[in-house]
């Protein structure tokens, strides 16, 4: 029995929203990238998941929810998620906080790779059937300094240092004596961004 509505704020044609088939003996999910597809279903919506949704269009489908009970968004950010009415409300809210950071980590360390050892000349010369010997970059002893050393910015750290790389890193607030993390060779406070930079090898951006 169908007890629950979920609406979900996106796209009705993205791909990955099959994911959701399996709810289907449980709750009723109804989908939808516009404030009038959930005019119907709203008043009994006890649940909903932003899936890429505007600010907002999740403004105007909360004050549509009275009996709204949770609220999860995709995203790991919240700038397109919180507004005055949800913070002072009891609706639970969620985010994807940690989902994407292996992905990123792993996405990062390519990139860094990509750019070492010049695989974009390597493809370029395979392409045209060139073989052009070219000395490459040892990325081990370089540096990468980390711009929001939250969760996506340790899993990068926990890659590169394996391939002993240097990492600083940049947080919002600095770690007290006796919290240090083993990944990272020196942490700056938000205001000394300036002072990391020039002994970067590489720089990620990991910040909202």
């Amino acid at each position: 029995m169908k007890t629950t509505t979920m609406l979900v704020l996106s796209d009705p044609s993205e791909p990955q929203l099959s994911m959701l088939a399996g709810l289907s003996d449980h709750a009723n999910v109804v989908i939808g990238n516009s404030a009038e597809a959930f005019a119907d279903v709203a008043l009994d919506a006890a649940v909903i998941l932003n899936w890429s949704g505007s600010l907002g269009l999740l403004r105007d489908v909360f004050r549509m929810s009275p009996r709204l009970r949770w609220m999860h968004s995709r995203a790991a950010g919240l700038e397109q998620t919180l507004f005055p009415e949800l913070v002072t409300s009891n609706v639970i809210l969620t985010n994807g906080s940690g989902v994407f950071s292996p992905s990123l980590g792993e996405f990062v360390l390519g990139a860094i790779l990509y750019f070492a050892k010049g695989f974009r000349r390597m493809i370029r010369n395979q392409m045209a059937g060139l073989w052009e010997p070219f000395d490459v970059v040892s990325i081990s002893g370089e540096t990468v300094g980390i711009i929001g050393y939250g969760d996506i910015g340790h899993a990068v750290g926990a890659r590169v240092k394996a391939l002993g790389m240097k990492v600083l890193a940049v947080k919002r607030h600095a770690f007290q004596t006796g919290e240090a993390d083993p990944l990272v060779d020196k942490i700056y406070g938000s205001n000394e961004r300036i002072e990391m930079l020039p002994g970067c090898d590489y720089v990620v951006v990991a910040a909202p």
